[in-house]
């Protein structure tokens, strides 16, 4: 049988922001996609400015008994900044929307990336 040319993509919407650990879960969706796959996710991040962090306030304090629900800070938000990763955060940044490649290190964000920035194909940088 051929080999299949495939691309797995991994998507994870809003489920995060409720694990103890969301930097350990991201880095396992890396480790299943193939070289050609991505890991795409969005999630709820605190926001910089005073009035998204009075939002952020409220609504885990409104949400938390029902769910698990938190905001992620800056250092826990799973991300690694390279030439084949990208992150937008939109609402105020309340929302975040990260896309990550096989060759990122969530567990440092600022690690070079493992396949080196000089390899990465002009094609692939956002």
């Amino acid at each position: 049988m051929d080999k299949l040319n495939t691309k797995v993509v991994v998507t994870c919407t809003w489920a995060l922001e409720t694990l103890k650990e969301p930097k350990k879960t991201v880095a396992e969706f890396l480790r299943v996609i193939n070289e050609d796959g991505c890991v795409i996710y969005a999630f709820h991040s605190l926001p910089t400015d005073i009035t998204g962090r009075l939002y952020s306030y409220l609504m885990e304090r409104l949400l938390k008994k029902e769910f698990e629900l938190r905001f992620l800070t800056p250092k826990e938000r799973p991300f690694h900044k390279c030439g084949r990763s990208s992150i937008a955060s939109f609402a105020g940044g309340l929302a975040t929307v990260v896309v990550l490649r096989k060759c990122c290190n969530v567990n440092d964000e600022t690690a070079p990336c493992l396949i080196g920035e000089e390899k990465i194909p002009d094609s692939h940088t956002h």
